[in-house]
């Protein structure tokens, strides 16, 4: 895709070029008022207004900054466009409004729309003269489209669009900037690329959240130097000063009180009370005109209290004048602001920001404030300390500060934030401390036998620290990682039993940590823990029962001694995990709730990507699609932001399973490819091969009996269970006796090595009978199948073919029934492609048309199914918003395009949906709602 098609994620569904245009269309005619900042993309909006009209009659035209001082420019310049040349120069506003409704009146074709952008610049009289235009248009089923920058831009459009205008329809959009969540959304759509959150939320930052400058780092990032992924976040460049439109702003101002306003706003970044600023200006013995500062748009007030707090009106504003002050004056301001805050760790901030050596004293309080920062949950304030205060240390100081924020980093799983300090890492003198942190690193690399490798050399070593023991506990964890993805899986539980020794060790040291750097490392408890979690993962790889079930009643048994830790978390997913394939569906979701409830309180685990993973699939098992999706929505936000890189292409191949099932190609499609372009190891983390099942449930959903076939040969082997998606599709073809002889294979190893989690036995004699053509029999298996609620996408697939075998058969009442079974069950799971094989063949049994709640249902995206299922049972914007990790005001958006899209005039009738779909009557005639029969009894 490229920006021109892609509609600014920001815009709600009536703000949309071709939801404007619809209404343009019902009124025959109207007026389009579009405003926003800077690059906002009102230019590509237009763009998207003229591509939706097609072949009607359009005029375009942008006003020019050079020619806003020249009267009547505009006017002279929108003749030009319509053909109309004047020998005479423009003079009054009125001769020249006659001429323009002369102009359009006598163009061969009608003019359907007129497109004016940049409105800001056009001139005072030709606004004069545009307002006599279209005071004169009202009537005549034309479309102006007015864009203008917010501001100056607004007020010359109101000059021109008055409340006096007798035109029906009056559209205004205002354009606002991408949130962090929406620059992904952006750059994955119009430049095909994972972001991290972390990364998003810089680049909106410093870009002001501007699809304009978007694309300009963009651009950039597409250089040689910036081509290589990484398998840590994208290492975006900020915008450059000279394309920041911001940036100039302050080069207006003169040195005075005003300007000096504007300079302690921006280097502030946080609000600040006009008192203080105020004091601020005192210590550097600078006057400062607060009110004035206001009056120039460059700086907002807002009320708190019996205070005013200052903030600049942009972003950029901000990053301009940072990026333009010399740094012996931003280092005063700095310095002037820390003096006069009251939370030390704002001051803090600031005083670390000051451009000159650091001290003693300044060391001591950055490792206080490290120590609170983790103390309060707030690790990535820990570690912009630590950055800041490598700026300011220099030799053994600035290396202790970069090998604590590995150690930080590590612990809390923020790896990836780190990356960058690598080189300078191996370019220190080597030493245990060193090392590890070298080795912290070095596990983000796709090379994990290479860091196994080191790992076990480092641990051969003489030491000689005095917390060996807190080391060599830490450093066999990543040895039992590497064993644990390796092809010779015994080697775990060596690696394991290692690991016990030194835990032991540590147990019997009883000392406190002696190096400050390593302060921070998680105690024998939580690593006995993860040891253990490991341990049954890579046991479950041997297949030796025994081995399995030691691992397992060992892992149990710490999980139910153990405090809440992130520790517990990774405990509770490595559970689980083993779990999900093996069966044990029910429980390993419970394990998993409760590792996310663990997680959400006191701070994520290393296997936190995995534990949304395994998560997500088990809700699909379950039918819980909506939270699946909730779940897969947070996954893919923030997957190149956890150290668990292993899990990064899980997510989007968890995703493409729900894209699957919801029929969503392209969505499907992209998915598939981005988690092979996250991908940076070849090893099985997980136990079900993600891609190859997207790939066979989508096959499946579309009745693609070869497709699926061939699918299933690529997995089969390495999940068991996966064989159902091939006896399905070998009955399908007709291929009856190899059906059947894997069906009594799968028999063989049901509960040891196969299980019914895509399909139960029953549904497969179904198939396999049918294959044979033994049409009663497959009735009677798919009818036990129908009432297996366990897994529901399998009980409605068994609906669905008991439905279209019984009107094979001839019995269409009974058939029509089973059908309608299945609608129910493939309406709750948003199963879109199902939905729609059921319903072709309930029509072709019916006298009823094709339901238009159904196919508007379909038309829903993905979050705006979610957040109408959450508000259909009753949840309030804010408690939607907490589940969801977004605003109050997100939620609302949602649903205001959920009501529109399904013509609702309520949520209320949210409720009643899916009755009115399935009786074919509208949502208010429909008196009971259909409660979600997937999570209530």
């Amino acid at each position: 895709m490229t920006s021109r098609t892609v509609v600014h994620p920001a815009l709600s569904s009536d703000d949309t070029p071709a939801a404007v245009l619809k209404r343009t269309r019902q009124y025959r005619g109207g007026i389009v008022v579009l405003t926003g900042i800077q690059g906002i993309g009102k230019t590509t909006w237009c763009l998207q207004f003229m591509d939706a009209l097609r072949r009607a009659n359009v005029v375009a035209c942008s006003a020019d900054t050079f020619e806003s001082s020249l009267p009547l420019s505009f006017v002279d310049k929108l003749l030009v466009a319509l053909g109309h040349r004047e020998a005479e120069p423009l003079s009054d506003p009125v001769i020249a409004a006659r001429q323009l409704l002369s102009a359009l009146a006598s163009r061969p074709k009608n003019i359907s729309c007129i497109v004016v952008d940049n409105a800001q610049w056009i001139d005072e009289r030709s606004a004069k003269a545009l307002r006599f235009v279209l005071q004169r248009l009202a009537d005549d089923r034309i479309t102006v489209v007015l864009a203008g920058v917010s501001g100056p831009g607004t007020a010359a459009i109101d000059r021109m669009v008055a409340d006096d205008l007798s035109w029906g329809f009056i559209k205004r959009v205002n354009m606002e900037p991408l949130s962090p969540e929406q620059v992904q959304d952006y750059v994955a759509r119009v430049w095909d690329r994972t972001m991290s959150a972390r990364t998003a939320e810089r680049l909106r930052w410093s870009t002001g959240g501007t699809p304009l400058l978007i694309n300009a780092a963009m651009e950039h990032a597409a250089g040689p130097e910036y081509s290589a992924q990484d398998p840590w976040p994208d290492a975006l460049p900020y915008i450059a000063p000279g394309n920041n439109p911001f940036a100039a702003m302050l080069d207006a101002l003169e040195l005075g009180p005003v300007r000096s306003v504007v300079e302690f706003v921006c280097v502030s970044r946080d609000p600040i009370e006009q008192e203080r600023l105020q004091r601020i200006g005192f210590a550097l013995n600078e006057p400062t005109d607060v009110a004035a500062a206001l009056a120039s748009g460059l700086v907002r007030g807002t009320r708190v209290g019996q205070t005013v707090q200052l903030r600049p009106f942009h972003d950029l504003l901000a990053v301009g004048v940072r990026d333009n002050l010399k740094s012996h004056r931003l280092s005063s301001i700095h310095r002037a602001i820390a003096g006069e805050l009251d939370d030390p760790r704002l001051a803090l901030q600031h005083r670390l920001l000051v451009q000159e050596p650091g001290t003693v004293a300044l060391y001591t309080d950055v490792t206080s404030g490290v120590d609170h920062a983790l103390a309060d949950g707030q690790p990535e304030l820990a570690l912009q300390y630590l950055r800041s205060a490598m700026d300011r240390f220099h030799g053994s100081r600035r290396d202790d500060c970069i090998i604590e924020a590995c150690v930080v980093a590590s612990v809390h799983h923020r790896i990836a934030e780190v990356m960058d300090l690598l080189p300078q890492v191996q370019s220190m003198r080597p030493g245990v401390v060193r090392d590890f942190a070298l080795l912290q690193l070095l596990q983000m690399r796709p090379d994990l036998d290479r860091v196994g490798q080191f790992a076990e050399e480092l641990i051969a070593k003489e030491l000689n620290h005095p917390d060996e023991a807190l080391l060599r506990a830490h450093i066999s964890l990543a040895i039992v990682v590497s064993r644990m993805v390796s092809e010779d899986k015994s080697s775990t539980a060596v690696a394991v039993a290692q690991a016990h020794r030194y835990l032991e060790q540590l147990s019997q040291s009883k000392g406190a940590v002696h190096d400050p750097r390593l302060r921070h490392l998680p105690s024998g408890t939580d690593l006995g823990l993860q040891f253990d979690g490991f341990n049954l993962i890579g046991a479950s790889g041997t297949q030796d029962p025994n081995l399995i079930s030691k691992a397992f009643a060992s892992l149990s048994a710490r999980i139910a001694d153990a405090n809440d830790s992130p520790a517990l978390a990774d405990a509770l997913t490595c559970r689980a995990g083993f779990l999900s394939v093996t069966g044990g569906i029910e429980q390993a979701t419970v394990d998993l709730e409760r590792a996310m409830e663990v997680s959400a309180s006191t701070g994520a685990g290393l296997a936190i990507g995995h534990t949304r993973v395994v998560l997500a699939y088990c809700y699909f098992l379950l039918g819980r699609v909506q939270e699946m999706l909730t779940v897969v929505r947070t996954a893919q936000l923030l997957s190149l932001d956890v150290s668990d890189v292993s899990s990064r292409p899980l997510v989007f191949a968890m995703s493409a399973v729900l894209e699957a099932v919801q029929g969503r190609s392209e969505s499907y499609e992209a998915a598939l490819r981005r988690a092979e372009e996250v991908r940076i190891s070849e090893y099985d983390t997980f136990g079900v091969e993600l891609s190859g099942l997207a790939k066979l449930e989508r096959a499946r959903s579309l009745a693609e009996w070869q497709q699926q076939l061939d699918a299933s040969e690529a997995i089969t082997l390495a999940t068991p269970s996966t064989r159902s998606y091939r006896i399905d599709a070998l009955a399908g073809l007709g291929r009856a006796e190899e059906a059947d002889r894997l069906l009594q294979a799968c028999k063989d190893m049901n509960g040891r090595g196969w299980w019914p989690v895509y399909g139960s036995l029953d549904w497969l004699e179904g198939r396999v009978s049918e294959a044979y053509g033994l049409s009663s029999r497959a009735a009677k298996f798919y009818r036990l199948a129908a009432k297996e609620p366990r897994f529901p996408l399998s009980q409605g697939i068994a609906h669905l073919d008991l439905g279209r075998l019984l009107i094979s058969m001839g019995n269409t009442k009974a058939g029509a029934a089973a059908l309608r079974g299945a609608v129910r069950i493939f309406l709750a799971l948003g199963a879109a492609p199902y939905l729609s094989r059921a319903m072709k063949l309930l029509d072709g049994v019916s006298d009823r048309p094709g339901n238009p709640y159904l196919q508007a249902f379909e038309s829903l995206t993905g979050r705006e199914r979610e957040i109408a299922f959450y508000a259909e049972r009753g949840m309030t914007n804010k408690q939607i918003a907490a589940q969801l990790f977004v605003s109050p005001a997100t939620v609302n958006f949602h649903i205001r395009n959920v009501l529109a899209k399904l013509d609702l005039r309520s949520r209320r009738e949210l409720g009643q949906l899916f009755s009115a779909g399935l009786e074919g009557s509208t949502p208010s005639q429909a008196r009971t709602p259909l409660r979600h029969p997937l999570t209530e009894p």
